[in-house]
Order: structure tokens, then C-alpha cells, then sequence
């Protein structure tokens, strides 16, 4: 019984491992007017001028979703091919942001969230994809939670979906 573990124990980590970085994409954005919203709710003791409480499960740090964000949060943008030439196709990406604590967006300001080039089809990355820019780059979540538990933003360059053998290969580097 245990030689037969052990036969199949290379088989099972190599598929392992590919189901598990099957979606590791730096997440795309596609052609076309996107974003998301949100504008939560809490309560005030004070009437209507006063602080707002967000409801919470008492002690735990985590915030969860839906009921007690009472936070404003804005980011939408805008993902367009702008050239093509010898099958190489450019497209850039421009997304703004605004964020409150409070649920109104008051004298928040707004911000520059993506703004990136991507060159997609190279033929001397095997069909990869070059980008730089400003970007959201990986980010691996639990969604109930509101937690990236790994989150590769920011301002760089990089080179992926590079097919390598059975697999792909990307690499990215960001500033400090």
C-alpha cells in the first residue's frame, strides 16, 4: 500500500499544483466601462448630524460584508483597445477611485486607482502579454471577509501569461 502512495504521490502534487495556479492571472480588465460601489449604512445617537456607528460583531477586527460597511467607496474606469498592428494589439486602461469613511462622499478626493498599457500577442513572448503602468496585479481574495490575502498593487511593468512547457509564466516587478 505504501509503494502505491508513493507512485502516485508526484501525480497528485503536479496536479495539485496546476488546479491551484490554474487562475493565478493578474486579472485583465476587458474591453468597455466598468466599476464598483458601494455606500453603507450605520447609526447615530446624536440626530442626524452626529458620528456614525457601523454595525459589527463585537471584538472582531474583520469587517464582513454587507451590513456594516458604513464606509463610501467608488472605482470605475475604462478598458479600450487603442491600436493594432502585425497581430499585437495595445490596449490601455484607466480607472479613478473615491473613498469616504463615512457614507457620504463629502470632501473626499479622487484618485487615480489603474492606468496602464498592455501589448497583447507578442510573438516573442509565445502569445504573452507586456503591460506597465498603474495597475491591480493579483489579488487573491476571501470575498466574505474583504480580504486580499495577497495583494500585488501598484506602479511597474511586467510580462504575462508566457506559455512555458505544460504551463504559463508571468513576472512582474513594482516601485517601492
Amino acid at each position: 500500500m505504501n509503494r502505491m502512495i508513493l507512485k502516485a504521490l508526484p501525480a497528485a502534487l503536479t496536479l495539485a499544483l496546476a488546479c491551484g495556479t490554474a487562475f493565478a492571472d493578474a486579472g485583465h480588465d476587458e474591453d468597455g466601462y466598468h466599476g464598483y460601489f458601494r455606500v453603507g449604512a450605520g447609526t447615530s445617537t446624536s440626530g442626524s448630524h452626529g458620528p456614525q456607528s457601523c454595525y459589527g460583531l463585537g471584538g472582531n477586527t474583520m469587517k464582513y460584508r454587507f451590513g456594516n460597511e458604513c464606509d463610501s467607496y467608488f472605482e470605475g474606469g475604462y478598458t479600450k483597445e487603442i491600436a493594432k498592428s502585425d497581430g499585437v494589439s495595445y490596449v490601455a486602461t484607466v480607472w479613478a477611485n473615491i473613498y469616504n469613511p463615512r457614507s457620504d462622499f463629502g470632501d473626499a478626493k479622487l484618485g487615480i486607482a489603474k492606468a496602464y498599457i498592455e501589448a497583447k500577442g507578442l510573438d516573442f513572448l509565445n502569445g504573452g502579454t507586456a503591460w506597465m503602468g498603474k495597475r491591480f496585479y493579483y489579488r487573491p481574495d476571501i470575498h466574505m471577509l474583504d480580504l486580499q490575502y495577497i495583494n500585488f498593487n501598484g506602479t511597474g511593468a511586467g510580462l504575462d501569461q508566457i506559455k512555458a512547457g505544460p504551463g504559463k509564466f508571468s513576472y512582474a516587478f513594482f516601485k517601492g
